[in-house]
């Protein structure tokens, strides 16, 4: 039974839109390429328009963030939303690739306008003894729309085609379903949210009154290590498909199934790990998971079955959700309450930098390296492993500086 003194009508409705968009973004994960080619596209250019989403994203993130600290954030999860709803429909019937491209930038920063502010709204609306809790819920429904939404996407294109639409018209009919979620979790929040953030000011007094924003050693720390974790995700992101499959020959839909299962079977340990966090402190549960999670992205490569292989990225993906509150309960523990929403769009940045460059390394050196072996003593180290080592080295570096240089009292 959900405790409602805790999970209040706009921490639940702010789930649910953290769900709808997660969702939204891994919705055409399964088919997407196949609909930017059917545009005129081709295939080298598909990460371009994966990257120009996020990279919008970032770019806007820190000034819809200062926006969102001076007017409040109610009025701008529900742009964003708008803008969800707009820019699906024009994915429906936009005419050709490079139109798709500018639609794919355009929303990727008006999709700042939603996650940005509710991540700080769901902080501004818990307190500091339940905030690792509450941000465990919101953490887990993101990655139930993370995990659902491609088997959610796809099933949807099948269906689309099966009922005798033309394959490219199969692949729009998604973004459509998507913008009928963004236009329901319009009215929830409108309807549900209480905005408890900062008050409206007028815009012409805030930018006479509100200093710079000052970056503490510990934000900065906290910067750093978005940096290396973004980059450490980036660098086997797109390698998990081509793993099963040039390891083990293992089928798309199998790998799917895979890559779905294990993220669905450890969703819950996110809203658990966020309440152990509030009872024990962040750090403690952020070195459990992250430790968990780069352990067994060593480990992984190494496995010589897909079942042992499967096993590790299940306790790979289950370690990242232990760690992932914590994280998000420092982020916010260090952020000034005034500047919380600006602070939380700079970490955004530093997050996507690595997101965005690492996977170009990974896919080099997993290409470079996939037929080579090296010896370390007794042990033979594949070349398509060093992504993988490198993920988790990178990673630990991340999750050491937190550890060593964020001083905090209990929590």
């Amino acid at each position: 039974m959900i405790n409602r003194t805790k999970y209040s009508d706009t921490i639940l409705s702010l789930g649910v839109v953290q769900f709808v968009e997660a969702l939204a973004f891994f919705l055409p994960q399964s088919f997407y390429p196949m609909y930017i080619t059917s545009l005129g596209a081709t295939v080298a250019s598909v990460g371009v328009f994966i990257s120009a989403f996020t990279l919008a994203s970032a770019l806007f993130s820190p000034k819809i963030g200062q926006l969102s600290d001076k007017i409040g954030r109610k009025k701008l999860i529900i742009y964003g939303l708008t803008g969800d709803v707009v820019f699906g429909i024009l994915t429906v019937i936009v005419p050709s690739w490079y139109w798709l491209l500018v639609i794919r930038f355009l929303n990727g920063a008006l999709s700042a306008a939603a996650t940005i502010p509710t991540e700080a709204l769901i902080v501004d609306s818990s307190s500091f003894h339940n905030r690792g809790e509450i941000l465990g819920f919101t953490s887990a429904c993101a990655m139930a729309g993370r995990w659902t939404g491609p088997v959610f996407g796809g099933f949807i294109q099948w269906v689309s085609n099966q009922l005798g639409l033309s394959t490219i018209n199969s692949y729009r009919v998604p973004f459509f379903v998507d913008s009928l979620l963004a236009f329901a979790a319009i009215f929830l929040v409108a309807q549900r949210v209480i905005d408890s953030g900062p008050k409206h000011v007028n815009m012409d007094e805030s930018k006479s009154e509100r200093a710079s924003i000052s970056f503490t050693p510990s934000m900065k720390v906290m910067l750093f290590f978005a940096f290396t974790y973004g980059g450490a995700l980036g660098l086997t992101m797109p390698l998990t498909a081509l793993l099963y499959n040039d390891k083990f020959g293992v089928k798309p839909l199998t790998i799917g199934t895979i890559i779905s299962l294990t993220g669905l079977i450890g969703l819950v340990s996110s809203w658990v790990a966020g309440r152990f966090s509030d009872n024990v402190g962040r750090k403690p549960v952020l070195a459990v998971g992250e430790g968990l999670g780069r352990l067994m992205g060593y480990l992984l490569p190494l496995m010589p079955s897909v079942y042992l292989t499967a096993l590790c990225h299940f306790f790979r993906k289950t370690g990242f959700s232990i760690g992932k509150p914590a994280m998000d309960g420092i982020k916010a523990d260090v952020a000034p309450v005034e500047y919380r929403g600006e602070y939380f769009g700079y970490f955004n940045i530093a997050y996507s930098v690595g997101d965005i460059t690492f996977p170009v390394i990974g896919t080099y050196l997993y290409s470079t390296y996939l037929d080579s072996v090296y010896s370390l003593g007794r042990l033979s180290v594949p070349g398509y492993a060093l992504p993988y080592l490198l993920s988790s080295t990178l990673g630990f570096i991340g999750l050491f500086s937190v550890l060593i240089l964020i001083t905090s009292n209990k929590h």
